[in-house]
C-alpha cells in the first residue's frame, strides 16, 4: 500500500496529514499495527505510521495520538496533551527507523504507542488518555512535513493489523524492580519514562546512572514533570520500597527543580510528598500495598514549569507474594 502527500506538518495549530482509516476501531482492549517499508524524507519531521482520534473525518477530536517513523528523528509518539485538537507533546525512540513495525494499543482509557523493528519484540514509546468508553478511529497516515517547500512523499505501508490487548501478568511471588515489569501506560513531561536510568532528553535511552543524595542506584526508574506511570500488581504484592527525589545530575549552578510525588494504589492515594528540591535530601519510601491492584507513581511539577524537575526513582521494587 503506498500514500502520497504534501501537507506541510502535523504539530501544535497546523494539522496537514493524508490518512485511510476505519471508524470506531481502536476500542479498549484492541490493538492496530502496520509496517512502514519505506518512507521519503521530505524533512526530518516527515512522518509515516498510525494515527487516532474520536473522529478523523472532521477537523477536531478527543483521543487524538500517533505513532510514527520519522527520517531524522527515529520512532515518534505524539498526543494532544490539552485536548484542545493539536497535537502538543512527543516522546522519541530515536534508534528506529523504517522499514519498522508501528502500533497503538488501547488499555482501558489509555492508548499506548509502540515500535518493533522485527514485529515480535516492542518497545513503547509513550502512553496518552483516550475518552472513556469510546471507540477511536485510527488507520494509516502520513505527512510530508515539508516546512513549506511544497515538496510530496510516499510512504510504503505492509498491511493493517487488528488484534486483541492480552491482559496484564501478575507479578510472581519474589522481588520485582518496576524497570522490570511491563507498565500499563506511562506519560512524560520530558521524554519518556527511563528503566534503570534518569531522564535525559526527549528521547528514549538517553538518560545517565541514577544518582539520588550522592548515591549511585543500579536500578531504578527516570521521569520528569509532569509525569505518570502505572503497573498492574494484581493484589498480588505486600510492599513498595524506593528512594525517589531530583536526581544529583540537575544540582547545577541556578538550578531550581521543585516537584511532588504522590503514590496511588487502585486510585486511593496512599503517599503524596513534601516539596522534593534539587539538592534536598531524597525521599525514602516504604509503603503497604496489599491487595492492590494498580499502582500509580505521579510526579508533578511544584511551580510553573518543569525546568530541573528530573525525578528519579532509586532502587523502585515491589515484593510480592
Amino acid at each position: 500500500m503506498r500514500s502520497s502527500a504534501e501537507p506541510r506538518d502535523l504539530w501544535g495549530g497546523t494539522n496537514h496529514f493524508g490518512a485511510i482509516y476505519r471508524d470506531d476501531v481502536l476500542a479498549p482492549a484492541t490493538m492496530v499495527s502496520t509496517r512502514v517499508t519505506a518512507q521519503d524524507n521530505t524533512g526530518p519531521w516527515a512522518q509515516a505510521g498510525l494515527i487516532a482520534r474520536t473522529d478523523l473525518g472532521t477537523a477536531s477530536g478527543a483521543g487524538y495520538v500517533n505513532i510514527a517513523l520519522t527520517p531524522g528523528q527515529g520512532c515518534v509518539f505524539s498526543w494532544d496533551n490539552d485536548n484542545n485538537g493539536s497535537f502538543d507533546r512527543y516522546t522519541a525512540l530515536s534508534a528506529i527507523k523504517a522499514p519498522a513495525f508501528v502500533r497503538l494499543a488501547r488499555t482501558g482509557d489509555t492508548v499506548t504507542g509502540s515500535c518493533s523493528s522485527d514485529g515480535k519484540t516492542w518497545t513503547e514509546a509513550g502512553s496518552a488518555p483516550a475518552p472513556a468508553n469510546v471507540a477511536l478511529d485510527a488507520g494509516l497516515f502520513m505527512t510530508a512535513t515539508n516546512g513549506g517547500s511544497q515538496a510530496r512523499g510516499i510512504a510504503e505501508f505492509d498491511g493493517f493489523q487488528v488484534g486483541v490487548v492480552e491482559g496484564p501478568q501478575t507479578p510472581a511471588p519474589g522481588e520485582h524492580y518496576l524497570s522490570d515489569l511491563p507498565w500499563v501506560s506511562s506519560t512524560g513531561g520530558v521524554g519518556p519514562w527511563e528503566r534503570d536510568m534518569n531522564n535525559g532528553e526527549s528521547a528514549a535511552g538517553d538518560g545517565g546512572t541514577i544518582s539520588l543524595g550522592g548515591v549511585a542506584y543500579a536500578k531504578g526508574l527516570g521521569s520528569n514533570a509532569d509525569a505518570r506511570l502505572e503497573l498492574h500488581l494484581g493484589g498480588a504484592c505486600t510492599r513498595f520500597v524506593s528512594v525517589v527525589g531530583i536526581d544529583d545530575s540537575m544540582n547545577k549552578p541556578g538550578a531550581e527543580g521543585d516537584v511532588v510525588v504522590r503514590v496511588e494504589g487502585d486510585g486511593k492515594p496512599l503517599l503524596t510528598s513534601d516539596v522534593l528540591k534539587g539538592g534536598g535530601r531524597p525521599l525514602a519510601v516504604d509503603l503497604d500495598v496489599t491487595g492492590v491492584r494498580r499502582l500509580v507513581l505521579v510526579v508533578s511539577k511544584y511551580d510553573v514549569n518543569n525546568w530541573w524537575d528530573r525525578t528519579s526513582w532509586g532502587g523502585a521494587r515491589v515484593v510480592c507474594g
